[in-house]
């Protein structure tokens, strides 16, 4: 990259997850990598066909149903973003800065961040040599950098201007990440790529008339082993739970705003996919810096987008997509400058057979992600603010829309988080959920309970739906 330097806030060494300097050619195990993720975009590209009709004819369902404990409980008691130690006293080689440390002042809105290197006499780390530190595989990490420097960034990915990372001539280094150039974008393809152009090009309009002064944070978090739940074990009592037809993910105010990603984040954001995690990257342009920065994720990671702006409104979803009007994000702000708007991206699997999702072995997979993406990033009850998601990973990916329930509510449970489930349009889910949830809650079940109904919903040779299945075994001889 070396578009600028930026500090470490520890003396950690340039070459700490550099990329190296070798210049190797495409190669055969490259080609067949990058084989293995068009297909995975290809999936994202199809996923939840089934909304298409709710989204055809406008924003809003005909009906809005909310179940559970009203929205307004959940959210009010985050209204405010959670307070940050101060930039300057993070002393963790692991927390990269590109800026100054510093503060919000509410008073002073104008105040822009200064880069690290601003009238700087000292011998930077990093420099024109040494590019960000990418945030690979198996490593907890940050990077901090102003609205600013994202913008010189992204109209360096405009322009196409990243070396060896483009699918032509990428090095074997960067198989495992996506291409950030737009190169993808502007070839031929739908309708709605147009549509996400028009987006991106409204986000440059906006930058180059008023710069935005404001943070972001792009975290790379992998759940350690010893971490991992012994989910048959837990005796965690189910979480509050708020569901609804009449909102989408993005609109949910003090919340975890859960990205249904594909495990190379962004998915096909660049190319022709146009569901969940692309709209949300084209409204949000700020979020494509990640594609530079962020290696796929493995089982036990996810990654965080904080304080990323919204720019665009939309009307549509998948085929009907299409940019409106421009959006005025108003989103207060926390102490680091960053807008109150944490999005976590976690990737499900794809099933080519739909009856694989059963076996443990998927469940458990399917849970150690949703639990390593909604567990809290700091300690104490301001980290433990609601989650928002819905359907996550059904659709083209085949996922059973009650399974993916039950999961995301056992792992939200264990992390102790309020549960927001938002399925758009989708009244069965959410009064069948309702339903299913007040039972399981009388009964005082566990996460651990839970588990076990859905040990014994694979061991059953002929299924009924999974929430049917739980109402036929009471959860007093769940274990007998």
């Amino acid at each position: 990259m070396g578009c600028f330097p930026s500090r470490p806030a520890s003396r950690a060494t340039p070459t700490d997850d550099k990329p190296t300097t070798s210049h190797r050619a495409t190669t055969i195990g490259e080609n067949s990598s990058r084989q293995r993720r068009q297909k995975d975009f290809e999936a994202t590209e199809e996923e939840a066909t089934e909304m298409y009709d709710v989204f055809m004819n406008g924003n809003k369902p005909d009906e809005i149903i909310q179940k559970g404990i009203p929205l307004d409980t959940i959210a009010s008691k985050w209204m405010q973003p959670p307070i940050m130690k101060s930039m300057d006293e993070i002393n963790d080689k692991n927390f990269t800065f590109t800026i100054k440390p510093w503060k919000y002042d509410s008073s002073r809105p104008n105040r822009e961040p200064k880069p690290d290197n601003d009238e700087s006499t000292d011998n930077d780390l990093w420099d024109d040599d040494h590019p960000l530190p990418l945030l690979r595989i198996g490593t907890n990490r940050s990077i901090t950098m102003s609205q600013q420097q994202v913008a010189s960034l992204l109209a360096c990915a405009f322009f196409c201007l990243f070396p060896y990372r483009s699918y032509q001539i990428r090095k074997k280094e960067y198989e495992n990440y996506q291409d950030p150039n737009f190169e993808t974008l502007y070839q031929k393809g739908p309708p709605q790529k147009i549509e996400k152009l028009k987006c991106i090009l409204h986000y440059f309009r906006r930058v180059t008339q008023k710069m935005p002064n404001g943070v972001i944070t792009i975290q790379r978090f992998a759940l350690s082993k010893h971490r991992f739940p012994q989910w048959s074990d837990l005796q965690t009592g189910l979480c509050d739970l708020h569901l609804t037809t009449g909102k989408k993910i993005e609109d949910i105010n003090g919340a975890l705003q859960v990205d249904f990603a594909n495990k190379y984040i962004g998915g096909g954001v660049l190319g022709g996919g146009c569901v969940q995690e692309e709209i949300r990257f084209t409204i949000c342009p700020e979020m494509l810096v990640s594609l530079l920065l962020c290696e796929k994720m493995e089982i036990n990671e996810c990654i965080f987008l904080i304080g990323c702006e919204r720019y665009s409104s939309y009307r549509g979803y998948a085929k009907s997509f299409q940019f409106d009007e421009d959006y005025e994000d108003n989103t207060p702000r926390d102490n680091w400058d960053r807008r109150w708007c944490h999005v976590v991206a976690m990737d499900a699997i794809y099933f080519r057979n739909p009856s694989d999702q059963y076996q443990m072995k998927a469940v458990d997979r399917e849970l150690l992600k949703a639990y390593t993406s909604f567990s809290p990033l700091g300690k104490g009850s301001d980290y433990e603010f609601g989650i928002a998601t819905g359907n996550w990973g059904c659709g083209a990916f085949n996922g059973d829309k009650q399974l993916k329930a039950i999961i995301q509510l056992m792992a939200a449970s264990e992390a102790r988080r309020p549960l927001i489930y938002a399925a758009y349009g989708d009244k069965n889910l959410i009064t069948s959920f309702s339903v299913v949830y007040d039972y399981l809650k009388n009964q005082g079940a566990t996460v651990g309970d839970l588990y076990y109904y859905l040990i014994r919903y694979y061991r059953k040779p002929h299924r009924d739906s999974l929430f049917e299945y739980i109402f036929t075994i009471p959860v007093s001889s769940l274990r007998c």
